[in-house]
């Protein structure tokens, strides 16, 4: 894993002036930049845009009761590829956008999803996913799910007849 992210530190950087110089070849220098500044500002703002809806959909899913992680994968995804479009050069730009490309975002999340299959555990309710359906609820009431909430805490208590508690004498 080391190996891969230090040549990644190396190749990344080499292809991105590689690119960077041949695209200032044929636009010039002056009008590479200012491209290259222009899709730092349309990725920051695509990232903002993507990213509450995918917010939303997160918690639209968790507010059914059920695990959102294909929508945290999504949103995941979508954060990095706003990461890489502010990142300067053609090159990240591009791997960037396919994020925000709903077929491509899914080929990549199918990737992930393999390369981490084995590796990655949830944890949740034997009778599936319950974090937040009775969040903030007082004991007793019906949360959103239509769950009583019980409020438990574990009490070591010991019964003691009623004949040997003090009086209030």
């Amino acid at each position: 894993m080391f190996g891969l992210v230090f040549l990644l530190l190396i190749v990344v950087p080499v292809v991105e002036f590689y690119v960077l110089v041949q695209v200032a070849d044929g636009l010039g220098w002056i009008p590479s930049i200012a491209l290259l500044l222009a899709v730092s500002m349309i990725g920051a703002s695509l990232m903002k845009w993507q990213a509450a809806g995918a917010f939303g959909r997160i918690q639209a899913t968790m507010a059914q009761g059920k695990m959102p992680s294909k929508e945290l994968a999504d949103a995941a995804l979508m954060i990095f590829g706003g990461a890489l479009l502010l990142t300067p050069g053609f090159f990240t730009d591009a791997v960037g956008l396919s994020m925000f490309i709903p077929p491509l975002r899914v080929l990549a999340r199918v990737l992930l999803l393999k390369r981490f299959s084995g590796k990655v555990s949830v944890a949740g309710a034997p009778s599936g996913f319950m974090f937040g359906t009775n969040f903030g609820a007082r004991p007793g009431s019906t949360g959103r799910a239509g769950r009583t909430f019980i409020d438990v805490d574990e009490v070591q208590a010991d019964r003691i007849p009623t004949t040997e508690l003090p009086s209030d004498e």
